[in-house]
């Protein structure tokens, strides 16, 4: 699995609480085949241990600041894995994929597990081409929808 160097310390801690999550993906925002797979994982996450970010906010760019990331890039979703803590780190693109399909329950997470195999290079560029089309195909919102009520209480930046 492919992730940033951990931090030796968090330069910045923002004052966000995970409320009993434990990972947070940044997405995102406009696009509507990126928001319609926060629903679903909405839906599936039984565990409760995903938070969202829609990579527009400040929040995901200070957070990928510090790992070098900049959150301009919309072409990927990224995982913040230990945030906040001195093992804060990320996975993009293919393996943050991966990463959420393998903590979901039942066939999900199977397949999400056995995608991983595949090395990230193959997956990556797979990934890259999904995401330079996925406006065309799906479609974009003028700026991020107001998200229903149970996704809201997920969202750890509204800016």
């Amino acid at each position: 699995m492919r992730a940033a160097a951990p931090l030796s310390s968090p330069e910045s801690t923002d004052d966000i609480s995970l409320n009993g999550g434990k990972y947070i993906l940044f997405y995102d925002g406009v696009c509507v085949m990126c928001n319609d797979f926060i629903r679903s994982i909405t839906e599936d996450d039984t565990g409760d241990v995903f938070r969202f970010a829609p990579l527009q906010s400040q929040f995901a760019r200070r957070v990928l600041a510090r790992h070098g990331h900049n959150a301009d890039d919309m072409d990927s979703m990224y995982i913040v894995i230990d945030y906040g803590s001195p093992q804060e780190r990320i996975v993009w693109k293919y393996t943050a994929l991966t990463f959420v399909m393998s903590h979901m329950p039942g066939i999900q997470g199977w397949v999400g597990r056995l995608l991983a195999w595949i090395p990230t290079s193959l997956g990556d560029t797979y990934y890259e081409r999904r995401a330079r089309s996925r406006y065309d195909v799906y479609g974009k919102y003028d700026a991020c929808p107001v998200p229903r009520p149970d996704i809201r209480r997920r969202l750890l930046a509204l800016e």
